[in-house]
Formats: structure tokens, sequence, C-alpha cells
């Protein structure tokens, strides 16, 4: 295969990766391109000749994916320079360590061209279980830690199946990955492989190894479904209910500072929609409105909203409709070091300002400034940006609302415990799983993708978030901005939503389920932490056998 090839095939898989993906195409994006992207890609790294050329392709495929689906990064102010390109460079440099660690197997088998047919079958099995084992570690590492990425993964094209999504309670998002990254390897390799079918003999030896390894996937793959069937098709009885209001105000957060206009919105469509349970005979239980809707920081501004809007103000609006509320706005740590969190405020139906949660999960280079510490890096972002980053929160801290445990009942006669992961939290599993182990009983993100202007950038974050409804086995609700607001039961199963960037809000019967201490909660990243040991030992075994020979 030539060069030009090469790079051909690499391209087109990373097209086929971001029609995948959630995209203004595809709402949800596309499996049946998922579970095929990574086949040019396969055939490409089979021929590459070399190590540094398998990393340039690596390079190249993942760059190509980010710059196609997350090309809305762009659109993030004056940070954009930032979050499109040094996400893009950042994770292209990064993937092509993972091309080498790909090309493994064909490095071992005598610099990819095979002395015979028998050493080329011999190798089947190796290269089509090695590809999806260093591809699970590749997205483990780009989804982990501060610099971590779980968008352009290959787990968030499958939302559509969502039978096959099941088995995260089990392996996290990473079973979901191996299953794909095995098929393409099991397609790619029958491909790679046609050249060597002229000779009987060699096919017959051929077809013998690879086709027992196709047998390994296809259990593999039979197994997950029929476990995913299984969960997806269960019949789950809520054990209670939480009468919520969600409220998506449809604001532009950096056309003004001025947050008033918000709040008498979010003010009229909570009255409107708490008139809603009203209207039923039942009553609220908590209404949510969006990320840093207040721009005023607290503790201080407690007394500002006491007076302000002035046409309502905002503290004894809550007291009058007696319903708590949860709020997101911004916390002051230390103001003299312009330390700020974004947090989420809970309220109680008497307007008192009760508790808080501060997002522990910074957006990097946005979000989270490195060098903020000091005092010259401090003033030269101030004075160019005009913004010094949040300061992250340190403490798993869960709000308590009134449930009830009969739909309609008139009278709320229980409590549940809830969880208020912010924004960018919701993506990642080191946030939501130390919630359920304290035994969080409802997820509700408050999140604002507003900038994006792209219902892409929506999409994507839904379906990113919505494989912690399934780790967990947990309902989780989206309160957002502009979008993609929705109710999910524990099995990602869509219960309710709202339209895309519309300032509109609804009131939700949502059900709470019996809490479901999974696999995955108590084992976590188990799986890409087993394939990164048995690449480990793999590689470790070829290094001495190279000595060796030496």
């Amino acid at each position: 295969m030539g060069n030009f090839l090469q790079v051909f095939y690499t391209i087109f898989s990373a097209i086929l990766f971001a029609l995948a993906l959630p995209n203004e195409l595809l709402q949800f994006g596309s499996p049946i391109c998922g579970v095929c992207a990574l086949i040019p890609f396969y055939m490409a790294l089979s021929r590459a000749r070399s190590y540094g050329r398998a990393m340039r392709l690596m390079m190249l495929q993942t760059l190509t994916v980010h710059l196609l689906s997350s090309f809305w990064l762009g659109f993030f102010k004056d940070a954009a320079a930032l979050t499109l390109g040094a996400s893009a460079v950042g994770t292209a440099l990064l993937s092509a360590l993972f091309g080498g660690l790909l090309f493994v197997p064909w490095a071992a088998a005598t610099r990819c061209i095979p002395c015979d047919i028998a050493q080329y079958a011999a190798h089947i099995p190796f290269r089509i279980l090695w590809f999806p084992t260093a591809y699970v570690i590749w997205e483990w590492v780009k989804s982990s830690g501060f610099l971590g990425y779980p968008w352009g993964t290959l787990s968030t094209t499958a939302f559509a199946w969502r039978p096959v999504m099941q088995i995260a309670d089990i392996t996290g998002t990473y079973g979901v990955t191996f299953l794909f990254a095995l098929f393409a390897a099991c397609v790619g390799e029958w491909l790679c492989s046609a050249q060597w079918r002229r000779s009987a003999h060699g096919a017959a030896r051929l077809s013998e190894r690879y086709w027992q390894t196709v047998t390994l996937a296809l259990i593999l793959w039979t197994g997950a479904l029929l476990y995913g069937l299984w969960q997806y098709t269960t019949v789950r009885t809520p054990e209670k209910y939480v009468n919520a209001v969600l409220v998506q105000q449809n604001f532009d957060p950096w056309r003004s500072r001025n947050d008033e206009p918000t709040i008498l919105l979010s003010e009229r469509l909570s009255r409107e929609h708490i008139a809603d349970f009203t209207d039923s005979g039942e009553s609220t239980d908590v209404v949510v409105w969006s990320e840093v809707v207040l721009t005023h920081p607290f503790p201080d501004a407690e007394w500002y909203y006491r007076t302000n809007p002035p046409a309502r103000p905002l503290i004894p609006f809550i007291a009058e409709t007696g319903v708590p509320f949860i709020i997101g706005g911004s916390y002051t740590v230390d103001a003299e070091l312009y330390r700020f969190q974004n947090t989420a405020f809970f309220f109680t139906g008497d307007g008192v300002l009760h508790n808080r949660y501060g997002k522990i999960h910074l957006v990097p280079f946005a979000e989270a400034l490195p060098g903020m510490e000091i005092e010259a890096v401090r003033n030269f972002i101030l004075d160019h940006f005009g913004f010094t980053g949040w300061y992250p929160g340190t403490s798993y801290t869960r709000f308590y609302a009134t449930a009830r445990t009969h739909p309609g009942q008139p009278q709320p006669d229980t409590m549940v415990s809830i969880a208020v992961p912010i924004c960018y939290d919701d993506a990642f599993p080191s946030v939501i799983r130390p919630f359920a182990q304290l035994g969080t009983e409802l997820f509700i993100n408050m999140s604002d993708d507003s900038w994006s202007r792209l219902a892409s950038a929506e999409y994507q974050h839904f379906v990113v978030a919505a494989y912690r409804a399934i780790e967990t086995r947990t309902t989780l609700v989206r309160s957002t901005n502009a979008g993609y607001s929705v109710v999910l039961d524990p099995t990602a199963r869509i219960l309710a939503d709202m339209p895309l960037f519309s300032s509109t809000a609804a009131a939700f019967r949502i059900p709470v389920y019996a809490g479901e201490q999974t696999a995955y909660v108590w084992f976590g990243n188990w799986l890409p932490a087993l394939c990164t040991a048995i690449a480990a030992v793999v590689c470790l075994y070829f290094i001495v056998k190279q000595k060796r020979r030496r």
C-alpha cells in the first residue's frame, strides 16, 4: 500500500468517525459509522512499515476527527485559540504515542511484511486482539486527568444503540470502545489478508486462525448484547418521584454582565410551571435553573439579591413561591487572589441559602488556567482577557429535597439526595462515581454550552454524560441554558426533553429508583487498567526478546 493510499484511508476513517459522532446532520450520530470508522485506519496501519509512519497516521486521524467534530470550540470567545487550537494540537501529539503502541503487532512480524503465510497467519489473533486493547488505553488516557477530553471517543458513537451501551455499568464506556474496535479489527484484518488467499494451503491456515478469533469476537458481542437487552428491557419501578421545574433561559452569558433580564425571565418561567403542578393538585419539590445564571458572587451577593432585580427581587421571590431552588452562580473563595468557584446554590423554600457545591473538574485553559497562583501571570491574564478562570471545588456536597412515594400524591412524604455536577463535571466518572458511592439518588446536571451555537455541541455533551446514568444506574437530569435539557432513566432512555436554543421551561415528574452499587461504581476503570497491564507485559516481552537477539 503506497503512502498516498495510507493517508487516504486514514482521512476516510476520520470522516466516518466524525459522522458517527453527534453532528449537524445526525442528531445522535451513527453507530454503524462508529463500528466501521476504524476499519480503514486498521488497513492503513497494517502497512505503515515503521513506528514513525504509524505515529504520523495516528496524529492525522486524531487531528482530523477533532477538527471535524469539535470545531465548535472555536466559538469560545477570546479563548478559542486555546480551546480549539491547543486541544487539537495537544490531542494529536498525545495520540502519536498510541500510534506507536497500535503498531506493535506489525513491528513484531518482521517490520509488517511477513516472510511467509504461516508467519502472517500466526500473528492474526495477536493483531486483532491487540488493536482494541491498545485503543482502549488511548481513549482512557485521552479522557482522564486535568487535560482529559472525553469528546470524540468511539463509545460516544453508540447512543442510538442503547442496548450496546448497557455494559457500561460493568466496564464503563471502555467496554463499548473495545467491542467497536474489535469489530473494526476483525473486518480490517479480513480485508488486509485478501492478498494471501491466492494459495489454497495458505488460505486454509489463515482462515483457521482468523475464524477462531472472529468466533471469540462474536461471543463477546453476543454476551454484551444479551446483557444489554436484559438491562434495557427490565422494568424498573421508581421508589420515589420528584416534581421538578427545569428552566432553560437561553441567554448569552457573554453579551452582558447584567443578570437582571435573565433572572426576571427565569422567575416568570418558574412561576408559570410551578402553577402546572398546583393546577393538578400537587406541589413542586424543586426548581432548577442552569449554570452561572447569577453573576454577582456570593456570599456578599446574598444581600444584593434581597433587593434585586428591583422589579422582582430574587430571594423574596423564592420565599414567595415556597419552593426550593437550585441556581448556578459564583462564590468568592478568596477575593484578593481572584479565586471564584463555579457554584450550584441550594435555596430553601423560605429563600435561605442553605448549601452550595463548587464545580470540581474545570475545563483546562478556559476555566482552569495554570500559573494563576503567580501574581504576574494572574495580572497579565486579567488585563488581557478580563477573566482569571475558576477555582475548583473540593467536596462532594449533596442537596436534599422532598419527594413523594406515589405519582400524583398531593403532599411530599420523603427525602431524596441530589448531586448537582456542573457542566464539564458530568463528562467524568472520576467526579460522578464518588457521588454514587455516597448513595446519591438523583443527578441533576446544570450546564451552559450556549456559546457553542451549534446543536452538535449540545448533543455531543449529552451523549458523553448519558453514560453516567448507566454506570451508576441512577436517574440523570440535565438542566441547561440552551440545551440539551433532558431526563434520563438508569438505562439512558429519554423520558422527557426540551428543544434546543429556546427560552422555555417544563414541569417534570422525575422518577427516582432504588440505588444500585454497580460493578463500575465499585471497581471503576478496571478494564483500561487491565488493558494497560497486558500491554505493558507484552511490550516488555518484545523488548527483552529483541535484546536477546542482539
